[in-house]
């Protein structure tokens, strides 16, 4: 307890005389039965009561303060001590700031920080929670904590879960558990739990060795854990949901997500996760399932406001900090529904406890609190002065590279944090001017350093996403590079895939793919490596390009020869490297030529459905060319066999499809407070036919949420700015932090409709302009893949004929790169392993 000044002789706090009132009034309940009238216990309470009220500011607490006072006022009065009407009894002093306690050197507020066990004896408000928690981590072998950004899952588990674990015996010395925390997953997270599994003092081969054999074999983890530790293991992971945002091996990925499943026998794992994670979740291998059992699931309640006070001025109690009336109420109102409340409400404490210590002073009046602002506006107007304060020229440029790669795009999940070493952020610029930076916030609290074994390895992150949300310089800066990052989540997958699968040649980049990838080197380690690799091998391969071409026309004439003689031409092309061998590959083309025409006399009727599937697959023949193809019967000859040979007929007409198709699906309409479209509906006053238009990328879902809350599955995504219809009433999904609106709408047919582009030839600027025009329209385009389209080639292909309206809209948006002219449309309505609906397929060959 902070010391009091040494004029001060009454209670520390209200509860402290709220406590001793209580002692006394039992104390005297004892007395007065064995007939005892001695006051001077009432005497000595009375004193430092009336000296209390030096210290207390707010009417209520001033009020009950008096009651105890007003109680033995009329004790004494019963014992005669005081006469009734000589005297109103004792009265609480005036408030006087002099008598406040000093402050103490740290601030007892987290700031964007979570609690961790040792501020426990600060952590107030979640008590009751804490123990319905522990006692489902006692109950159960998985539990899953789950909420909202910014609801306290961490400060929950760390400060509240733990502590009350350890006075139930669970962990500790002489507990049943091995307690191992894993407070955040990070980029490898099977590296990470072999760390805690051998230690510090273990040298670099047994950690990578134990990392490789759990990726290779999770399920062994249970067996790892028992050679390591002398009692079952408590597994502890916050920040759960790293390991999708942050692993940069899907397969190490889902390995670490299967050894969650196999921590052995009498152990126990307790993670926290983002609840917009869940659904992703639940499809990782063996722990999605684990995650999918709502029994499993623990959904802490949001804190009451009153219990929220209560812990807020505990907390400033203890600090010695004091507020000026409504001061405190204001502050819990103003969180009331925001996803980031309880770390925005910790930051403007610890800003308010940073401005008391400048003024020398401990009361949180009026005027300070206009000072720091509310909640949301103190770590905006924090961040800004820090930003503002910096004494550099090139700041802008500085400050927004360092930040771009500390926050990585997420598609759905919108912005999430990505932790770099000091080293990259280093990379490519003026040292002094970097550290700067990263010294001005991390003292302020905005960014979270972690100590490496050098200075160049150590870590820095966004002290938390509120920042993200919050700082609209930051806002600014990313929302203008969203496009940007939307290539870079892709690229980063594409890599992810590549390392997972054990560096395979089959994900190498190449050509303007290769080229755009470039843009984005020192971005991700993983990414980088990929793009080094793909270099090395497009340099290796660069002498043969045309060869592989007249590979690929051998491959094709022997498809329609012999399906037996396609395959080894390919297999054989796949081989060649040398300039002979292309003199081999062209006398071997002849000779499958030959074969080739011998066939074409021989095609049966039955044989035109498969000729003009290859002819489109491998061939050069335009679909104007393919209409045109039958197979005209000849006279039978001996047998059944009917013989037939090939002709032209005229093309016939393809009717119009239909005019501004539509897709319907479920989309989240967003909170109270934070909308996601406007106009943004409250209950029961938005009907069917309301149009909405998004602040923001928002999934378009199959179906409704269902009970337990597991999404469904995503048909699409509607961009910011885009507008929709309501097709039906709207609903509201109860959650922690308040109702979460949802509503069946309709949406433009594209924005449930991907384009795979497979391209030839070209510049870079042109493919990268003609996915540019896609996404501008709305439709999902992922990277294109440079393939060897046929010369001439310009087609889209569509699987279901509802697609077919959307296949017309990209063919007409993709004329100008087809010398104005509409592409060819596809329909392949019988394909033996379709993909989804909405999938559409550009094959184009670039080169003029």
């Amino acid at each position: 307890m902070t010391a009091a000044a040494p004029t001060y002789t009454g209670f520390e706090t209200l509860e402290e005389l709220q406590a001793a009132n209580l002692a006394m009034m039992r104390a005297w309940r004892a007395r007065s039965s064995e007939g005892s009238t001695d006051t001077r216990a009432i005497d000595g309470f009375i004193r430092r009561a009336v000296a209390t009220g030096k210290r207390l500011s707010s009417s209520q607490d001033r009020e009950l303060a008096q009651s105890a006072l007003d109680f033995w006022s009329t004790e004494l009065v019963r014992l005669g001590r005081i006469s009734p009407g000589e005297t109103a009894g004792p009265q609480l002093a005036r408030f006087d700031t002099a008598a406040l306690p000093a402050l103490g050197d740290v601030s007892p507020f987290k700031g964007l920080k979570s609690f961790d066990e040792i501020d426990a004896t600060i952590f107030h408000g979640r008590e009751t929670v804490a123990q319905k928690l522990a006692d489902q981590v006692e109950a159960r072998a998985v539990t899953v904590v789950v909420g909202p950004s910014g609801s306290g899952k961490a400060s929950l588990i760390g400060a509240g879960l733990l502590p009350a674990l350890h006075e139930r015996g669970l962990v500790g010395d002489g507990g049943r558990l091995e307690l191992i925390r894993m407070p955040a997953p990070g980029s490898d997270p099977l590296d990470r739990l072999a760390q805690l599994i051998v230690g510090d003092a273990a040298g670099g081969t047994a950690l990578r060795d134990l990392r490789d054999r759990l990726e290779a074999q999770p399920e062994t983890l249970g067996a790892e854990l028992a050679a390591a530790f002398p009692r079952p293991v408590l597994l502890v992971v916050t920040q759960f949901e790293e390991i999708l945002t942050l692993a940069t091996s899907i397969r190490a990925r889902d390995a670490f997500a299967r050894a969650m499943a196999h921590l052995g026998a009498q152990a126990k794992l307790v993670v926290g996760l983002r609840d917009d994670f869940l659904d992703d979740v639940k499809r990782l291998p063996a722990f999605g399932a684990l995650a999918a059992d709502a029994d499993n699931r623990f959904l802490p309640p949001p804190i009451a406001p009153a219990d929220l006070k209560r812990a807020v001025i505990a907390t400033a109690d203890r600090a010695g900090l004091r507020f000026a009336e409504g001061v405190c109420d204001r502050l819990v109102r103003s969180i009331a529904g925001e996803p980031s409340g309880l770390p925005l409400l910790q930051f403007t404490l610890d800003e308010m406890w940073r401005e008391a210590r400048r003024s020398k002073t401990n009361w949180i009046s009026e005027e300070v609190e206009q000072r720091v602002g509310s909640p949301r506006e103190a770590l905006q107007r924090a961040a800004e002065r820090v930003y503002q304060a910096l004494p550099l020229a090139d700041k802008e440029d500085v400050v927004r590279e360092i930040f771009l790669q500390l926050v990585t795009p997420g598609l759905d999940h919108d912005f999430v944090r990505q932790p770099r070493r000091r080293g990259e952020l280093h990379a490519g610029r003026d040292a002094d001017s970097v550290e700067s930076v990263l010294t001005a916030f991390s003292d302020a609290g905005l960014l979270r350093q972690e100590r490496g074994t050098v200075a160049a390895d150590d870590w820095f992150d966004v002290a938390h996403e509120a920042l993200i949300r919050n700082w609209p310089r930051l806002r600014a800066w990313l929302d203008g590079q969203r496009q940007t990052h939307r290539k870079l989540v892709q690229l980063r997958e594409v890599a992810k895939l590549w390392a997972s699968e054990a560096k395979a040649p089959g994900y190498l980049l190449s050509g303007n793919a290769l080229v755009e990838a470039r843009a984005f080197e020192g971005q991700s380690e993983v990414l980088d490596a990929l793009i080094a690799e793909s270099a090395k091998v497009e340099r290796q391969t660069r002498s043969t390009v045309l060869f592989l071409k007249l590979a690929g026309l051998a491959v094709a004439a022997c498809l329609v020869a012999s399906g037996v003689i396609y395959w080894q031409a390919r297999h054989t092309a796949q081989l060649i490297a040398s300039e002979n061998a292309v003199t081999a590959a062209r006398a071997r083309l002849m000779q499958i030529q030959a074969e080739l025409r011998r066939s074409l006399d021989s095609l049966n009727v039955s044989d035109i459905g498969p000729l003009h599937g290859f002819l489109r697959e491998y061939g050069d023949a335009q679909e104007s060319e393919l209409a045109r193809l039958h197979l005209r019967s000849n006279a039978p000859t001996s047998g059944s066999d009917q013989r037939s040979q090939v002709v032209a007929t005229r093309q016939r007409s393809i009717s119009a499809p239909a005019q501004n198709p539509s897709c319907r699906g479920y989309l989240w309409l967003g909170y109270p407070g934070e909308e996601k479209v406007a106009p943004f509906p409250s209950a029961g006053n938005m009907r069917a036919g309301t149009t909405l238009t998004l602040n923001t990328n928002v999934r378009l879902r199959a179906d409704k949420p269902d009970a337990d809350y597991t999404m469904a599955p995503q048909i699409g995504i509607v961009p910011r700015g885009a507008a929709v219809k309501v097709v039906g009433n709207v609903f509201a999904v109860p959650r922690s932090r308040g109702p979460q609106y949802w509503a069946e709408v309709e949406a433009a047919r594209q924005y449930c409709t991907s384009v795979f582009i497979q391209y030839a030839g070209g510049r870079p600027e042109q493919v990268s302009a003609m996915r540019d025009r896609l996404d501008g329209a709305g439709f999902q385009a992922p990277a294109p893949q440079q393939e060897n389209v046929p010369r001439g080639r310009a087609e889209v292909r569509y699987f279901f004929a509802a697609d077919a309206p959307m296949a017309a809209e990209v063919a007409r948006l993709l004329a100008s790169y087809n010398k104005n002219q509409p592409l060819a449309q596809t329909a392949l309505l019988s394909f033996p392993t379709p993909p989804r609906a909405g999938t559409l397929e550009v094959w184009i060959d670039l080169d003029p």
